[in-house]
């Protein structure tokens, strides 16, 4: 009790609340509600989209689970920032009890947009920008938690598309990249024997974070971390549409991305943080060591 560390399923997914369970029974303060939510926002927008003229859809009950899945989001992670002289350490900490992000892999990611505002609150620096116009992603410049799936040269001849990495999950036969964050209680071997190895990163065992560090550039006087969650990025939607030549769904989901933000990416957590003047070579006094 008290504890907000996350232990069960039912921690996140049936969160406490304050009620009765049955009508004689009496009042408590760790009544579990049935919500079960995800994070499946996105996929609550394009269902109310096309289900909008059905009056057999409760469009009210699609909004209320939106509500509930964003609201699992924002409890997901937590950021933690620190300066260290001429850099900028983010540390993004998993408080779920499965890898950050999970679920199934086609499309989901989490990445850290950092922005570096001067005195006046323009952007100086930007990590990780999203254009909302193009639906893309600089993905370069900062980190991005993911799975990619691939083929090896045998599943690629018998499947017949091009060995490495690949949108097609079923058919796939090997890990590129699983850089997703770990939960508390994480060892490299007992995620390897579960058959989810870290891979192209590094997690030590017990670690639940992943911290990355971003060059301070001159006249930076602030910085804003916002860690975004996506899981109908353009490039997953697209290679359905195309994928699919049977029937009009490919197309219709694709308009229906298009008409309900295309995908926008959801903000997790935010931080922000006062910097000092960064350290510059050179500058006598100006690269002492110690944290803002």
């Amino acid at each position: 009790p008290g504890s907000t560390d996350v232990s069960t399923c039912q921690d996140c997914h049936m969160p406490p609340t304050t009620g009765v369970g049955c009508y004689f029974g009496e009042g408590r303060a760790d009544l579990p509600r049935h919500d079960f939510a995800g994070a499946a926002a996105p996929a609550l927008d394009l269902i109310a989209k096309l289900t909008e003229s059905d009056p057999a859809v409760d469009a009210a009950a699609i909004a209320r689970a939106r509500a509930k899945a964003i609201a699992m989001l924002e409890r997901a992670a937590t950021l933690e920032l620190r300066q260290e002289t001429s850099t900028l350490a983010v540390r993004l900490v998993n408080q779920t009890g499965h890898k950050l992000p999970t679920g199934h892999i086609e499309g989901r990611r989490v990445w850290l947009n950092v922005r570096f505002l001067g005195g006046d609150g323009a952007i100086v620096a930007e990590h990780g920008h999203y254009d909302a116009a193009t639906a893309e992603l600089d993905e370069a410049s900062t980190a991005v938690y993911e799975m990619i799936v691939g083929l090896s040269p045998t599943a690629a001849a018998l499947t017949g598309f091009a060995v490495g990495p690949t949108g097609h999950m079923a058919l796939a036969d090997t890990i590129e990249k699983d850089n997703r964050i770990p939960p508390r209680g994480f060892t490299n071997a007992a995620f390897e024997t579960a058959g989810a190895p870290v891979v192209a990163w590094t997690y030590a065992d017990g670690q639940h974070w992943d911290e990355r560090t971003f060059p301070i550039p001159a006249g930076a006087s602030s910085v804003a971390v916002t860690a975004y969650y996506q899981s109908t990025p353009r490039h997953y939607v697209e290679a359905l549409r195309d994928g699919n030549v049977t029937d009009q769904w490919g197309v219709t989901l694709h308009d229906l991305w298009s008409a309900t933000g295309r995908g926008a990416p959801i903000a997790m957590t935010s931080a922000t943080l006062a910097l000092a003047a960064p350290c510059v070579p050179g500058d006598a006094g100006a690269c002492d060591d110690g944290d803002a």
